[in-house]
């Protein structure tokens, strides 16, 4: 099929063809995004979509600190008003906001990725590949809403809640509250969903953006890295001395 062919037909695809794509034909829908016009809003359609259903599935759960994947502390953001549809509202904003944040870290980091290989930014369609990257966090959440509806979500991220139930097997209450909030931030992104938004990132990289496998494994431990140590300094800066560690 010709460019411009391949190019109408991409265009022709709506959210629910592209997003089926990028689930079942990942590394084809990534090498296609270099044929998108600037004309091409689908994606943004798919960032609504996403941010939406993070945001109520947050809301849901009440817990902002890891729904969207982002590191970020959410001890000086938490929702204080006893108004329950305001105190709703800010989760779910905030979740959603966060998720932006990450969108945008993630296509800022790969600007040193695609010079490392000798290439100029293309910050359009690296902030493409993040968002599309991020269907699988858009999929959990509708697995978590279902979870809600029928009483089974446990309330915790990943295996975080086996740290946090039984303490006693991991000599919990010995472990300096940074080291506490680093092993749950590890245990909360130990999920399968996690690693296929990883997968993801990585087919984004090498065949989205045309970068060599070793830049996208760099990219994958710099953000990694990332996800890990931000919030874990932003919780020993603003968490209570006196308090005790709790589940995310």
């Amino acid at each position: 099929m010709s460019q411009t062919g391949y190019r109408r037909r991409r265009q022709s695809q709506g959210l629910r063809a592209q997003m089926q794509q990028v689930i079942l034909h990942p590394v084809a829908f990534f090498k296609g995004l270099s044929q998108e016009t600037p004309e091409t809003r689908t994606w943004l359609w798919a960032a609504l979509l996403i941010l939406v259903l993070v945001g109520y599935a947050t809301v849901q759960s009440g817990d902002v600190s890891t729904a969207s994947g982002v590191p970020v502390s959410t001890t000086a953001i938490t929702p204080t008003n006893t108004n329950n549809v305001q105190a709703d509202l800010v989760t779910g904003l905030t979740a959603a906001a966060l998720l932006v944040v990450a969108w945008l870290a993630q296509a800022t980091l790969m600007i040193p990725i695609r010079l490392i290989n000798q290439k100029p930014p293309q910050f359009a369609r690296q902030l493409k590949i993040a968002i599309w990257a991020s269907v699988p966090l858009a999929l959990i959440a509708l697995l978590r809403l279902a979870l809600f509806a029928i009483g089974l979500e446990s309330g915790y991220q990943g295996i975080s809640g086996i740290f946090v139930r039984y303490p006693d097997l991991w000599n919990w209450e010995n472990l300096s509250p940074p080291m506490q909030i680093f092993i749950l931030q590890i245990a909360s992104h130990l999920t399968i969903f996690s690693l296929w938004n990883a997968i993801l990132l990585y087919l984004g990289i090498k065949d989205g953006i045309a970068c060599s496998r070793w830049s996208a494994w760099l990219f994958l431990a710099m953000w990694i890295i990332a996800l890990l140590l931000i919030p874990t300094v932003f919780e020993s800066v603003f968490a209570d001395p006196t308090a005790q560690t709790s589940a995310f």
